[in-house]
């Protein structure tokens, strides 16, 4: 899958589809992050990543805390931040539950309270 459905809200017009061009992080290996993918943002730098697991003791950066979807897949270089090219939503949108990416090893209760996140900010996972 390359692109994620989005489905508006009714109550807003596709024009007024919130969506945003985020600086992803760049890590030591290309990455792949596919459409549907759950982004969290670290507060320190701004930039966007795909949803982290938090180990045992570990504090959170932010990265870990849902915050947006990717709509297109893309390719992030090695060592390198992806600057343009990714669009996400952020707000203001409903998305297809299905077609959503979890965190490998993210269990069902993660994702409940992940999905009440998501809603909280304004994007509602449905099942159509």
């Amino acid at each position: 899958m390359s692109k994620i459905q989005v489905i508006d809200r009714p109550e807003y017009s596709r024009v007024e589809l919130d969506t945003f061009d985020p600086v992803i992080l760049g890590k030591d290996a290309q990455q792949i992050i596919p459409a549907g993918t759950v982004l969290g943002k670290v507060a320190a730098s701004g930039k966007y990543t795909p949803l982290t697991i938090l180990g045992d003791g570990e504090t959170s950066d932010g990265s870990d805390v849902p915050a947006a979807v990717l709509v297109d897949q893309v390719i992030v270089p090695a060592s390198a931040d992806l600057k343009h090219g990714a669009v996400c939503v952020f707000r203001h949108a409903r998305v297809l539950r299905d077609q959503l990416v979890w965190p490998t090893g993210y269990t069902d209760a993660q994702k409940a309270t992940a999905l009440g996140l998501l809603e909280a900010a304004g994007i509602i996972a449905s099942t159509k």
